[in-house]
């Protein structure tokens, strides 16, 4: 399940004018395939509050909420946002397939400066069945079947959020021919106990 959503413009205003105001290289923590990966922590009360409403107004992710509470003993009382990072993606550079900790992930889509035109003329797989130049896909099983989600990522999904269960695989393929950065911002959220 994906839930996608716009980010609020005061929200999204506040994440471009402190993209570059970040902590600590993240590179060693995660997966990806890209130099300029950092903690992105110190911004959460600014993030957290509308994600967390957001999140909580689902019915998918309340559902799933309950279902995974039950699990737990003992219960716990609420969610949080736990562990934020801020990803400089340069064109060749990807992130490979994988998952995140916790209960739930998000990505926000910063800056994608690209367009799905341009990286399928510039794609080194643009005659393939499978051309992936620019994209992001979710990758699960269901009855020994592999399922895949490609969402073919471009500018129109700057000022986006995609919140999907942490244990979902994914991976982000390369992009093509641009100079400047993809610029995204991912993180977890879990289960507090009070």
């Amino acid at each position: 399940m994906l839930l996608q959503c716009d980010v609020p413009d005061d929200v999204f205003k506040y994440i471009k004018e402190n993209i570059r105001n970040f902590e600590e290289p993240a590179n060693e923590h995660l997966a990806g395939n890209i130099r300029k990966e950092f903690k992105f922590n110190k911004h959460t009360p600014k993030i957290a509050p509308w994600m967390l409403s957001h999140i909580s107004k689902s019915e998918y992710f309340s559902h799933l909420f309950d279902k995974m509470k039950r699990k737990c003993n003992p219960e716990p009382s609420k969610i949080c946002l736990y562990d934020m990072w801020v990803n400089f993606q340069k064109a060749t550079e990807y992130n490979p397939v994988h998952s995140h900790h916790g209960l739930l992930s998000f990505i926000i889509f910063v800056q994608i400066p690209y367009s799905s035109k341009m990286q399928k003329e510039l794609s080194p797989g643009k005659d393939s069945n499978a051309d992936s130049a620019g994209k992001l896909e979710f990758v699960s099983t269901s009855h020994g079947e592999n399922i895949t989600n490609v969402l073919d990522v471009d500018e129109t999904w700057e000022g986006k959020c995609l919140i999907f269960p942490s244990e979902l695989m994914h991976c982000v393929y390369p992009f093509y021919g641009v100079e400047k950065e993809r610029i995204t911002i991912a993180g977890n959220i879990r289960f507090i106990y009070e």
